[in-house]
């Protein structure tokens, strides 16, 4: 999974520094990680937490987050016992990651604070994930700008591959939205 993700952004994001790729990698490998750690900590070793996934991935990203003197916080509201298979836990936890990211990187500007949330619960047999961000919004040419770049590819490919639905709208706040059958 990792050298497939690897791949594509060498394919594709040729705009991008050496550095920039890194960071990526990174923040892909960390992502991976936290899912193999909260799946050794689950009481089912075939599952992953997936509230105690994206505050692990949360507590991360403010870390790095700091590192750069950027104000932002993230928020984690999730319901106990939502779990995924391994199988199916590796491409969501990829899809909070590049959301989360993407956020950090393209919804506020330098010296901006602000403030993104990462909501999880199960109803109906479905999982929720809805990801928000009270940054600048999305673009008017956002389509456009996200099918050249990778990290929308990523969402869109794991989505796809966990038969989930996508949906994204940028009001007062941008909102991803993801809901997948269990």
């Amino acid at each position: 999974m990792v050298l497939a993700v690897l791949e594509l952004q060498l394919k594709h994001d040729s705009g991008k520094t050496n550095d920039q790729i890194l960071k990526d990698l990174h923040s892909l490998i960390r992502s991976l990680t936290i899912v193999h750690e909260s799946m050794a900590q689950a009481k089912q070793t075939n599952y992953v937490d997936l509230k105690n996934y994206a505050i692990k991935l949360s507590n991360r990203v403010q870390q790095g987050l700091r590192k750069e003197k950027k104000d932002i916080q993230i928020k984690v509201n999730a319901n106990e016992n939502v779990t995924l298979d391994m199988g199916r836990a590796m491409p969501f936890a990829l899809i909070i990651n590049e959301l989360v990211m993407n956020a950090c990187i393209y919804a506020f500007d330098p010296g901006e604070s602000g403030q993104i949330v990462i909501e999880l619960y199960e109803k109906n047999g479905e999982v929720f994930l809805k990801v928000t961000d009270n940054g600048k919004g999305l673009p008017e040419d956002f389509e456009k700008k996200a099918a050249k770049g990778i990290g929308m590819r990523i969402i869109r490919a794991f989505t796809k591959q966990l038969n989930a639905e996508l949906e994204y709208s940028s009001t007062d706040v941008t909102t991803f939205k993801l809901k997948l059958g269990l």
